[in-house]
C-alpha cells in the first residue's frame, strides 16, 4: 500500500512510501524525515523550514505521524490532495 505524509506548515515536506501496514508505514515515514523538526534523532531541525522546536517523545511522534498520514490504493494516480480545514 502507498502511504503519504505532509509535514505541517511552514515545512510542507511531502513523503510517499510503500509499506505493508500502518505500523510499517509510520516507521518508514519517520525514517524518511516525517516531523524531523520535532524528532531528536534529527536534532529537532528541519532544513526546509529552518525552525528549531522542542522534541517529542517517540510515542508522540508515532501517534502524530499515524494521525496525519494518508493511505493510497494500489491504483493511485499520483495526485496529492491537501485540505487545510
Amino acid at each position: 500500500m502507498i502511504y503519504s505524509f505532509i509535514c505541517p506548515i511552514p515545512c510542507n515536506h511531502q513523503i510517499l512510501i510503500d509499506a505493508e501496514n500502518d505500523d510499517d508505514a509510520v516507521t518508514k515515514l519517520m525514517l524518511a524525515g516525517a516531523l524531523r523538526c520535532r524528532n531528536a534523532q534529527y536534532g529537532c531541525h528541519c532544513e526546509k523550514s529552518k525552525h528549531y522546536m522542542s522534541p517529542m517523545s517517540e510515542a508522540d511522534l508515532r501517534r502524530t505521524v499515524m494521525m496525519c498520514m494518508g493511505e493510497k490504493s494500489e491504483d493511485w494516480d499520483g495526485q496529492l490532495s491537501v485540505s487545510y480545514g
